[in-house]
């Protein structure tokens, strides 16, 4: 069996793996999240996500959780939390992926800085995945190389997936150093009802302009507990930090509202 063949069946197994783990996480949450459940049916849409989201705060996350915290925060009128808890999800979630995209047609003002389709590409897999896939290629690339020297009779039919492999593996790392900038440059997200950007990292700052719950803009900077934000129409201007949630920023914990 080739190198090739090797690392992908590696990587196939260990993602069986962890899906059968996370399945049995999902199929082991407590009582609570029951509980949840019938006060989101009963129409009580803010107690069911202070539910959800204190099973999530106990380290019960999973699937479910997520989808339904996202749901309740919709369904309680707040759409930029909503937005939040979609993207801090699977982005291979088609059910996630699809209440994301619904939440933020809800959003007035049209002003929101929205990835593009190759931002949302990358975004299919994490920072760790595509880090995986990466170091994959690179020590398969190397192994056809070993081959070839300890086997030069094979080098011509080597040959071809040498390049193969150089190839993907200099367009993998590419796609790595993208979605490592895309972490550390994330989007902020407004969790209040409306929002005043400032000028200045004041108070008492000029009002640049307005923004609503669910907007989304680029982060261009943070200071002293403000977030230095800038929209579609290219307005920047400064707002608190407790007014944002930052996305995509897994693995920092500041996604959280």
């Amino acid at each position: 069996m080739s190198a090739s063949r090797y690392f992908w069946g590696a990587f196939l197994g260990w993602n069986l793996v962890l899906g059968a783990v996370f399945g049995a996480t999902t199929a082991d949450l407590p009582s609570g999240f029951d509980q949840a459940n019938r006060l989101y049916e009963q129409g009580q849409f803010n107690q069911a996500a202070q539910a959800y989201l204190a099973l999530l705060e106990g380290g019960r996350a999973s699937s479910a959780l997520y989808f339904n915290l996202g749901n309740a925060c919709f369904k309680s009128g707040r759409t930029g939390q909503a937005l939040v808890w979609a993207e801090a999800w699977s982005p291979r979630d088609p059910d996630v992926r699809a209440n994301l995209e619904f939440a933020r047609g809800t959003v007035p003002g049209g002003s929101s800085v929205l990835p593009s389709q190759s931002e949302r590409w990358l975004r299919w897999l994490t920072l760790n995945e595509w880090a995986g896939l990466t170091l994959g290629a690179w020590w398969a690339w190397f192994a056809i190389l070993a081959v070839g020297q300890g086997l030069p009779h094979w080098r011509p039919a080597l040959r071809r997936g040498r390049g193969a492999m150089a190839a993907a593996s200099l367009l993998l790392l590419f796609c790595l150093g993208w979605t490592w900038h895309d972490r550390t440059a994330p989007q902020a997200v407004i969790v209040v009802d409306q929002a005043i950007v400032r000028h200045g990292r004041f108070a008492t700052s000029q009002q640049a302009f307005m923004v609503r719950d669910g907007t989304e803009m680029i982060v261009r900077d943070r200071q002293d507990g403000w977030v230095r934000v800038q929209d579609a129409a290219r307005h920047v201007g400064w707002l608190p930090r407790e007014q944002v949630a930052l996305f995509p920023d897994y693995g920092s914990g500041d996604r959280r509202p």
